[in-house]
């Protein structure tokens, strides 16, 4: 069976005061015209949602994307879903380069995030050294600090 796709939204609490909106998602994937349409209603789904749940918060989106590098309507998508949501890709600010699975923060004037380590998470292997995914997960430490 095939994982189910969609996205899920959580406000946490990291110190009385500061909170964060946590994204999860996991996008259709493919790489057909299709595909790539699908691709862009889900990604317009959320950002609609973002627009009035997480207006002005600092906000962690994560997940699998399946925006792929190699293709230039999955590129499209990305650009516009950061640029438009304000959000940096943890990979790319650390010079990590590209993957499916994209942690992505938005800070704000009261709350600083800031990716600090990204990795392929090494806890994510069986007991024979295989990956328990189609590709490897990713491991990001995220630093925050309260501004105001």
């Amino acid at each position: 069976a095939l994982s189910s796709k969609g996205f899920t939204a959580a406000r946490h609490e990291l110190a009385p005061g500061v909170t964060v909106d946590v994204y999860n998602l996991h996008a259709d994937a493919g790489g057909d015209q299709g595909d790539i349409d699908a691709r862009l209603k889900n990604f317009a789904q959320l950002q609609a949602f973002m627009r009035t749940y997480s207006a002005g918060r600092p906000v962690i989106v994560a997940g699998d994307t399946n925006l792929n590098a190699n293709r230039a309507g999955d590129m499209a998508i990305l650009t516009d879903f950061l640029g438009t949501n304000g959000l940096v890709d943890s990979a790319r600010s650390l010079g990590k380069g590209e993957s499916l699975d994209r942690v992505m923060l938005r800070s704000t004037a009261d709350v600083s995030l800031e990716a600090v380590l990204w990795e392929k998470a090494p806890e994510f292997f069986d007991a024979a050294g295989q990956p328990l995914s189609d590709h490897g997960a990713v491991h990001v430490d995220i630093l925050w600090k309260r501004l105001r």
